[in-house]
């Protein structure tokens, strides 16, 4: 498909949520990781439980080694592929409060920064525009951007959205034992 795009002089893009796991089967098998499971990767709480769904959707563990090889995965393909662009959303499920595997993460807002910072060292730091804004008219402004290329022309520091609006709560989860094992660790 970007293939035929290309043909036609236009660009090509594609949509991701990595930081959600929209599926019911749990002990479904995460593709670019095999011998893992996106059970593994769930965002728990201190008892170990998954915690539950935000907006239809659960929240992963964005500092999981298994996360990051599963993401890195996706964005190999998406080149392969031939796209240009990637459109990231639900990136606030990386905000969750839980037990996350990098111990030394206590809160959500930690773990979103390690998930953003994967993120801006993997993907190109060129944007096009805001990823979003509480104002009425972003949407105008976010179209002018496009068409004007005003913030393709200059590197951008990476807009970390939800940052501004997740509370830094130290969770009761700080230094947890986690009660669950991944496959690579039995």
């Amino acid at each position: 498909m970007a293939e035929e795009l290309h043909q036609k002089g236009q660009k090509a893009g594609i949509y991701d949520a990595p930081y959600v796991f929209a599926g019911e089967d749990a002990g479904r098998k995460i593709p670019g990781a095999p011998g893992h499971t996106y059970e593994e990767i769930l965002l728990r709480d201190s008892r170990g439980r998954i915690l539950p769904k935000l907006d239809g959707s659960y929240p992963l563990d964005v500092t999981h080694p298994v996360w990051k090889q599963q993401m890195k995965w996706k964005l190999d393909r998406f080149v392969d592929w031939g796209f240009d662009y990637i459109k990231l959303d639900f990136l606030s499920h990386g905000a969750a409060e839980g037990c996350h595997y990098d111990r030394s993460i206590c809160t959500g807002r930690q773990a979103i920064a390690v998930g953003y910072q994967w993120i801006a060292d993997n993907l190109d730091k060129e944007r096009i525009g805001k990823d979003f804004s509480i104002r009425r008219r972003s949407t105008g402004n976010s179209i002018w951007q496009c068409f004007t290329g005003r913030r393709k022309k200059r590197r951008q520091r990476l807009n970390l959205p939800g940052l501004s609006f997740v509370p830094a709560w130290y969770g009761k989860n700080c230094g947890a034992k986690r009660p669950w094992r991944t496959n690579r660790e039995s």
